[in-house]
């Protein structure tokens, strides 16, 4: 009599995921969202408020309105990102423990970020294909340093 066949691996369900997905993240929105509303909406609102002037053209950008007007608060939402993924894969935590897991783990993330976007940046002078396809083997690797903190 031959061994029976192991079980066929249940088929990717879409909507299971999206359903998933959506029960998750509605029973904390309000947490989630408290937390990470000072690391986003906050920043933009100050830097439209306090930063510097908005430039007339592309070519009229220095590098202090890219700091203020593209680096500040792409970094700040990246840490607000990191704090939100935290309270996800640990919804018994409080925020200020998903603050402090997502400050710690900032630095791996951000040298994460810059290690991924070489290739890509290479690819995309080199070739337009070669920089999409780089970019989408790569776009999850910033994930994974939330998961595997």
């Amino acid at each position: 009599m031959p061994p029976p066949e192991p079980p066929l691996p249940p088929r990717l369900a879409v909507s299971a995921i999206w359903d998933g997905m959506t029960t998750l993240l509605t029973a904390d929105l309000w947490r989630m969202f408290i937390v990470a509303a000072p690391f986003t909406l906050l920043v933009t609102v100050a830097v439209e408020l306090f930063g510097p002037p908005v430039p007339e053209s592309l070519t009229a950008i220095t590098p202090p309105q890219m700091l203020w007007r593209l680096a500040l608060p792409s970094l700040l939402a990246a840490l607000a990102q990191l704090a939100v993924s935290h309270m996800v894969l640990q919804p018994a935590e409080a925020p200020r423990t998903a603050l402090l897991a997502a400050w710690g783990m900032f630095p791996v993330y951000v040298g994460t970020q810059l290690l991924a976007s070489l290739p890509v940046g290479a690819g995309l002078l080199m070739l337009l294909v070669p920089g999409v396809y780089l970019f989408a083997r790569l776009l999850f690797v910033s994930a994974a340093v939330a998961v595997f903190e």
